[in-house]
């Protein structure tokens, strides 16, 4: 062969790279450590194949049968979530290379290409003889029966270049180039020298190869007109290993369809062909294994040249055979002066070198990937990536510091994992026995003051600052700690009894729930024949005029329901106003909705709807139907939004687009913004609208039991806001997990990652004998405390239930909670499992309005033949932990089961307080709740819930309450739930009695005395009335400063109460004199029928009547008052004064 050609590039490159035959005087690296993600790239079992095109992330390549291919992209929304690091990057396959052959054995090799910069590869079959595209039909003979493919290179999906060798593989064989397509497979003999033993073939860039053998190394590329060339150069040693990539190198990249080509030789020198083709390399950097270390069996570990596409690739050498562990990986760093090796450091859980590979993975700093060591599925990162600078809440092994763990670091002392709870920090939760100590509103770690600290109670799980709130399995919960705190004890103390699962106090006064046997409830104005098939709450009202939906304004809250719709079996839309949910008799009639615009294909059976939203002065709402028999359709309805965004009627009836045809089981309300459809037991949509483009958005979820989880429970902050809300779910396996509600919509890893981790460990084995559980969160009632999240079983003899207090809140974490187990009761009748996809029970949480914050709310059950029902207990009001009480159970009559097949009970009547949906009923006395129910095969059904005193008394408290109260959940003035008396200048404070000068309403206010307009205190003597109303007025003398008594019966108003010369006011057609109140009429007047003040006014105003001639001084008087001269006339006080004379004087009325 021909020396190499060198051009004028090569020459400046090879002046500039050209090193000395061996590395001198350059300084080793500091030692790299790697540190493994807890989770793998991609979470499935299976073998994965990590294909990466040019200059976009990799494609993860899992065989799922013989004729298909499934293709796992990298789709995390990595600017939404940056954080990365605990390992997952792939999601569910939605993209297959199907094989058209059905006889494929699917044992033959497969050798998986990238195209491009395309993320979907193309695959190749091949055994010794034959070939095939994995995609196509036709399999093509090899140039022989002992053909052995080295590499391969794709030009397109349906034309890769294959590099292969044929012969017996104990003799020289031949090297051949070959091209497949669909339409065949043509192949050339190469003019190159014969191989013997071990052959290393590369693909390079473009259409080119690279081969090495023995002290060969030789260079393959086609052109474009299809013409084959090769060159080769002699090495001066044997190779052991041969690579092509593109290096990060001084000077730039290669030239042309150029590789960067490694050969590691027998001798221990490594050397670095730049931008290798026909005419040779550019300049070769000569380089030598780190001192002390042997080549046997070593390789490098560098993305193929495919792959890079100018693009520089880190490389790596795998030194197998080093002595010491930490001396078997190396990084090369190709300096000006020469090579340097930085030593690697894999963490203790890289058992097997040959497992380790690199893949580009997205990263919120390189969206199209960065090169990453994967060992396995599981990427190994370094320490500046890794964060273990930056995050406190882990330690990293390094230097001379070691975590201890397998996987080169771990949580910091006192911190557990918390993914995604807060930015940066891996393990800002607290271990079990710890408690987050921070400000309630701060995002857990998201300042230095945060830390973890030990609960003050032994064999504690999970506490607060205060009590313990779940205890070790030995142990049971019991406030007989320090102030009553709770603590952790392995027998119940003296006063204490076992109850439910927790030491709860013996002989203690405590309401139990009572449930009344449910009765029908008919809808009123339900037409003959027809029947409801469907009913749930909504906030849609009608308008009265069209029976047209009114879209209310849009809040982030929506508020209480406004009523119930009804569907029937006629098709029929009927409105419940919330005034009439659950009356006996008496209740107006349903109105029809004029919703739809065309009857749908089958009655609904189940609906949920979302809250408004307005976008460019609109009004939008959605609605999911579930139809029988199994299809799902949405309807938005959407009008333009009245001044000021208040709430508008639709113009027309909407249209109702299909969803789904694949099964509809339920429609549930996620939170105020998002719909579930549960599809199967074990999957369903999620659906949210979009408000602008004013259609819906779906994404499939693995699970059932839908519930929002806030990122703020009224001031506390469980998690970073960044993100968005998250949601509680059940999967397949009945494990319940906590997410991030975007990532279902952006296929993103990190979902399943998070599936089924929310409690600890042991409940999967628990769960899998006791049947799938379901999250329910139970108000707390006044006091801003955090709901409680509840997982009640859905199987089994006894209603047992898994309790999460406080669930992320106390230790900042999002998975591995600890839980504690409470056997309620034992049922009435067993229930079975799950029968694939229906379920025998519903679980719902209720609030108590008149529970307080000692019995704010309660667990109920709603089983097929039975209803139960569980009190929240909490002992010290919103400020400590809570107990569930023992259940009560009532049947259901027997003309109210409902029946397997059919759907299970909803409740109407919902959108309580706390995350998720929570009915309240309807308060109808103290104590009490109405709850409405429905089933399809049963229809609506109305039961009582309320609360009563075994040993009588007043529920909740069940014992005396302060004397200033009228209804009580705790001893002392503190506990009132509702007041004996107050007064209206302190509404807050209830009073045994009204203070003085206040008297009693029926209702226990305190008022002024009803003779008094307005009273005011005075001091400690009471209230003394400041304002006496019409015709009263206070008696000094009486000793009743609070009321007032009645002014004589000739007074109107007076300064003193009875007496007719007190007089300060008198009653119509009377005149004051001198205190006393007196009548002068017309009878001595000039104008009959007219008393003294309209005559007055008259004279007075100017009028001139006709004077007649009347006796005495009666004629005196009104010549007097009718002077022309008004200087001559008497004043108007001597006018009357003189009247008044006349009147007394003439000894009353004249007779007629």
């Amino acid at each position: 062969m021909a020396p190499p050609r060198v051009g004028p590039l090569a020459a400046l490159l090879a002046a500039v790279l050209c090193l000395l035959p061996a590395v001198l005087g350059l300084a080793p690296e500091q030692d790299m450590y790697l540190h493994a993600a807890r989770d793998p790239v991609l979470l499935l079992s299976d073998p994965v194949e990590m294909v990466s095109p040019s200059v976009q992330s990799s494609t993860g390549a899992v065989r799922r049968s013989n004729t298909i291919l499934d293709l796992h992209l990298q789709m995390d929304q990595v600017h939404q979530l940056p954080e990365v690091r605990w390992g997952s990057f792939f999601g569910e396959s939605f993209m297959e290379l199907h094989c058209p052959r059905a006889d494929n054995p699917g044992t033959w090799p497969l050798m998986i290409l990238p195209v491009g910069e395309a993320a979907a590869p193309t695959a190749v079959e091949y055994t010794q003889s034959t070939v095939a595209l994995f995609g196509e039909t036709m399999v093509f003979d090899l140039p022989a029966s002992d053909s052995l493919l080295l590499a391969g290179t794709a030009f397109s999906t349906s034309q890769v270049d294959l590099l292969g060798l044929y012969g017996p593989a104990d003799a020289p064989r031949d090297a051949f180039m070959g091209t497949i397509t669909p339409d065949g497979f043509g192949w050339q003999l190469l003019e190159l020298a014969p191989v013997s033993g071990v052959a290393i073939g590369q693909p390079g860039i473009g259409r080119a190869f690279y081969l090495a053998n023995g002290h060969h190394l030789m260079c393959i590329m086609t052109s474009d007109s299809r013409v084959t060339e090769t060159s080769t150069a002699l090495m001066p040693g044997a190779i052991l290993a041969m690579a092509a990539t593109q290096l990060a190198v001084p000077g730039g990249s290669c030239p042309g369809l150029r590789a960067d080509v490694l050969v590691l030789l027998d001798s221990g020198q490594l050397q670095i062909h730049l931008c290798l083709g026909l005419e040779g390399p550019v300049g070769v950097v000569y380089g030598a294994l780190p001192a002390g270390v042997s080549a046997a069996g070593a390789w490098f570990l560098t993305p193929a040249a495919p792959s890079t596409a100018g693009a520089p690739a880190p490389l790596y050498l795998v030194l197998p055979s080093a002595a010491d562990a930490r001396d078997r990986l190396w990084l090369a760093h190709i300096r000006e002066v020469g090579l340097a090796w930085q030593r690697v450091v894999l963490p203790p859980v890289v058992t097997r070198l040959s497992d380790l590979r690199l893949a580009r993975l997205r990263m919120e700093d390189h969206r199209s990937g960065r090169w990453t060591l994967l060992h396995g599925q599981t990427a190994l990162f370094e320490s500046s990536s890794f964060g273990c600078d930056s995050d406190r809440s882990i330690t990293c092994d390094g230097g001379l510091v070691s975590s201890g763990s397998a996987s080169g670091w771990a949580c910091a002392e006192g911190h557990a994992e918390a993914p995604y709870v807060s930015p940066g920090k891996l393990c800002a939760g607290c271990m079990d026995g710890w408690f987050l100590d921070r400000p309630a509103d701060e995002v857990p770690l998201s300042e230095p003051s945060h830390v973890c600290r030990p609960c003050a109670s032994a064999h504690c799980r999970t506490c607060d600052a205060r009590d313990c709130l779940v205890c070790e399995e030995t142990h049971f919960p019991e406030p007989s700690g320090p102030a009553g705190a709770t603590v952790c004890v392995a027998v119940c103390s003296r006063g204490f009894a076992l109850v439910a699962g927790a030491c709860q106090p013996a002989g203690m006064p405590l309401a139990v729930a009572r449930l009344t046997v449910p009765e029908a409830d008919p809808v009123p104005g339900l037409a003959p024949g027809d029947s409801v098939t469907a009913a749930g709450e909504t906030w849609l009202q009608v308008d009265p005029g069209t029976g047209l939906p009114v879209v209310p304004a849009a809040a982030a809250d929506a508020g209480p329901a406004a009523g119930m719709l009804l569907f029937t079996e006629q098709q029929k839309v009927l409105f419940l106003p919330a005034s009439a949910v659950g009356q006996a008799g008496g209740a107006p009639p349903a109105r029809e909705v004029v919703l739809l615009d065309v009857n749908l294909p089958g009655p609904v059976v189940a609906f949920a709807e979302t809250r408004s939203f307005s976008e460019d002065n609109q009004l939008l709402l959605m609605l999911a139907l579930c139809l029988r028999p199994g299809t799902t359709f949405v309807v938005i309805l959407a009008c333009p939004a009245g001044p000021g965004g208040t709430a508008c009627v639709i113009a027309r009836p909407a249209s109702a687009s299909l969803l789904s045809a694949d099964g509809c089981l339920a429609v549930r309300r996620v939170d105020s913004g998002s719909l579930f459809v549960q599809k199967t037991r074990t999957w369903g949509l999620l659906l949210r609208p979009d408000v602008t483009q004013q259609r819906v958005s779906a994404a499939v979820l693995e699970g059932h039991g839908l519930v929002g989880l806030p990122v703020r429970s009224g001031d506390r902050a469980r998690l970073d806001p960044g993100p968005g809300e998250w949601f509680l779910s059940v999967n397949s396996l009945g494990l319940p997990g906590a997410a991030p509600q975007f990532l279902p919509w952006s296929w993103d890893s990190r979902l399943l990652s998070l599936s089924g981790r929310l409690l600890r460990r042991q409940a999967a084995a628990a769960l899998a004998v006791d049947g799938p559980c379901v999250p329910v969160f139970l108000p707390r009632g006044p006091g801003g405390a955090p709901p409680e999240l509840v997982f009640p079983l859905g199987a089994g003899s006894d209603w047992t239930v898994l309790r999460v207090p406080g669930d992320m809140l106390p230790s900042g974490r999002s998975v591995d909670l600890p839980f504690s187990w409470h056997v309620l009761g034992a049922l009435p009748r067993e229930l079975p499992p799950s029968r694939g996809s229906s379920s025998d029970v519903l679980f719902q949480g209720v609030a108590l309005p008149a529970g307080g914050a000692r019995f704010p709310s309660a667990l109920v059950l709603l089983a097929r033949h039975f209803i139960g029902v569980s009190l929240l207990f909490c002992a010290d009001g919103a400020a400590g932990p809570c107990v569930l009480r023992p259940a009560v159970f009532v049947d259901l009559p027997a003309g109210m089961h409902s029946t397997a097949d059919a759907g299970l009970w909803t409740l109407a009547v919902a959108g309580g307080p706390g995350p998720g949906p929570g009915p309240v009923g309807t308060l109808q006395s103290p104590g009490e709740v109405t709850l409405v129910a429905f089933a399809p095969d049963v229809g609506m059904l109305v039961f009582a819930l309320a609360m009563e005193c075994p040993g009588g008394g007043d529920a909740p408290l069940c014992a005396p309450c302060h004397e200033a109260c009228a209804t009580c959940d705790a001893p002392g003035p503190d506990g009132c739930m509702s007041c004996r008396h107050w007064a209206w200048t302190s509404p807050g404070e209830c009073l045994a009695a009204c203070p003085g000068g206040l008297f009693a309403e029926p209702d226990g206010r305190c008022v002024c005395h009803p003779t008094c307009a307005q009273c005011a205190q005075a001091g400690a003597s009471g209230y003394t009335c400041t304002r006496c109303v019409g015709g009263h007025a206070v008696d000094p003398h009486a000793g009743s400063p609070g009321r007032c008594f009645e002014c004589a019966a000739s007074c109107g108003e007076c300064s003193r109460p009875g007496d007719p010369a007190a007089c300060t006011a008198c009653l119509t057609g009377d005149w004051l004199l001198d205190g006393t109140c007196v009548g002068c009429l017309t009878r001595a007047a000039p104008w009959p029928g007219m008393n003294i003040g309209e005559i007055m006014a008259a004279v007075l105003g100017g009028s001139r009547p006709v004077i007649s001639p009347l006796a005495g001084s009666a004629a005196d008087l009104v010549q007097a008052g009718w002077q022309e001269d008004p200087g001559r006339r008497p004043s108007t006080a001597a006018f009357r004064q003189r009247c008044a004379a006349l009147f007394v004087a003439s000894g009353g009325l004249a007779g007629p």
